[in-house]
């Protein structure tokens, strides 16, 4: 059975708990670096998504996570986020999203990725 897509509001839970998990696990028991933490959390979710919204919004997210400390992670995360959208075409990467808001939402899963793309200057404001 096919695994469903991750919704981008749980994915971004998931990897925000991992790294969180991370943090105390290594870094403040083990004393790793963030540099470290980070690659542990890349190497996790490397493999961990196959459909084309999630590998995009995943890439999103860990390159918001980076924070731009690394420098070729970070210019590595931003080379792939422009080759997915490139590649994919946006559109067609975002008809995997339903429409509308889910409840205990404010907005839609789609509108919340394409504002953090727009944030993020991947792609220019729809409006």
């Amino acid at each position: 059975m096919k695994n469903p897509r991750r919704n981008y509001f749980r994915l971004k839970s998931i990897v925000l708990d991992a790294y969180f998990d991370t943090c105390c696990e290594l870094a403040i028991a083990k004393g790793y670096s963030h540099e470290e933490v980070m690659g542990e959390i890349i190497k996790k979710f490397e493999n961990a998504y196959t459909c084309p919204a999630e590998r995009l919004m995943l890439a999103v997210i860990l390159y918001v996570l980076c924070g731009g400390w690394f420098p070729e992670w970070h210019k590595r995360l931003h080379e792939s986020i422009v080759r997915q959208i490139s590649n994919g075409g946006l559109e067609r990467i975002l008809s995997e999203i339903p429409e509308g808001v889910q409840e205990g939402d404010e907005e839609s899963e789609k509108e919340e990725i394409v504002s953090d793309l727009c944030i993020l200057k991947f792609v220019s404001d729809p409006a």
